[in-house]
């Protein structure tokens, strides 16, 4: 659809963008009640990383 309208090629098909506009979010709910999962800042996560990378002497 975008590549016949708007000239634009993408690996989205019509239906992987009609699910994209269903509002059908995940939460971590469930991963919290049950499992104890708690949430945080996605810098800390990519901090972590990073530092695992370099100890693994991968960067």
């Amino acid at each position: 659809m975008l590549k016949s309208v708007f000239g634009i090629r993408t690996e989205l098909s019509s239906v992987n963008m009609e699910m994209l506009c269903t509002g059908n979010y995940i939460g971590c709910r469930k991963a919290a009640r049950e499992l104890g999962f708690r949430s945080r800042p996605v810098s800390d996560a990519v901090d972590e990383a990073v530092a695992w990378f370099r100890h693994a002497g991968m960067i």
